[in-house]
């Protein structure tokens, strides 16, 4: 199952990205992504190098919570 960052606070992301191998600064970079630019598609994620995009894809989601 993906992991959905919106449900993970900036030290629960940056420990996301610690599984995948990545530095904890793309952590930030993802944030600004999401929160600021409002972006959900991990490949229009124009400064994340293609092979992050790509374990992105595979593994996390950026889906906001069904209202009931």
């Amino acid at each position: 199952m993906k992991t959905n960052l919106l449900g993970l606070d900036a030290a629960g992301l940056a420990a996301f990205f610690q599984t995948l191998g990545e530095k904890p600064f793309r952590a930030r970079q993802v944030l600004q992504w999401v929160h600021q630019r409002r972006e959900s598609d991990f490949a229009r994620m124009s400064d994340l190098a293609k092979d992050l995009r790509a374990k992105l894809v595979a593994a996390a989601r950026v889906e906001a919570p069904q209202i009931v």
